[in-house]
């Protein structure tokens, strides 16, 4: 299965048995909507980061696309609402609570954060031919690619069975790195293939 961008797109073009010019234009397009919908459905360990923030203020810009943990000073964190920790602020409760407001996070004091959780990996494009999803997860990168290829070509059938398959792929997948993840939680650890 292809590994590469360029791999990738001379890819959907075969599976896919297209000859149309209008549609092999739009392939790229098609795999950054495969990337897109990975993003939200797919977690393979090269995704998973860890950041340690000194924060001085009270508010965080969080980079993260999804938390998996949260440290405040040591201590696992714990996310109430916003309401709550403006309240805990006026008591001066320097509690380990958070809150994620839009792309922030809001925490009750100036305290040191170590943020685990999953990054968007960079996108594929001429000049970046692999990333995380090429490395781990290139057939259901490649079935995805395919199913929208499909809606785009109003071929409701072929759309549907190359989702089947980029979903199946895509849950194989979590459930694998589920079963072998560390029992302290998500490390950032490079994933081994073994098959």
């Amino acid at each position: 299965m292809p590994t590469t961008y360029a791999e990738l797109k001379k890819a959907v073009q075969a599976f896919s048995g297209r000859t149309d010019q209008k549609t092999l234009a739009q392939i790229p397009a098609f795999i950054r909507a495969a990337e897109t919908h990975l993003d939200g459905n797919l977690r393979v360990p090269s995704m998973t980061v860890t950041k340690q923030v000194n924060a001085d203020g009270l508010s965080i810009p969080l980079t993260i696309m999804e938390l998996e943990q949260v440290l405040i000073n040591g201590q696992v964190g714990l996310l109430m609402g916003y309401d709550e920790i403006v309240q805990r602020r006026l008591l001066v409760d320097e509690s380990r609570a958070y809150a994620i407001v839009g792309a922030n996070m809001e925490i009750v004091a100036p305290a040191l954060i170590d943020l685990t959780g999953w990054n968007k990996p960079q996108r594929l494009a001429d000049m970046q031919q692999e990333n995380a999803y090429t490395k781990e997860a290139e057939n259901a990168l490649l079935w995805q690619a395919l199913s929208v290829l499909g809606v785009f070509t109003r071929d409701s059938k072929a759309a549907q069975a190359w989702a089947g398959l980029a979903a199946t792929e895509i849950s194989n997948l979590n459930m694998q790195f589920e079963k072998f993840k560390s029992g302290a939680g998500v490390q950032n650890v490079a994933g081994i293939r073994t098959f």
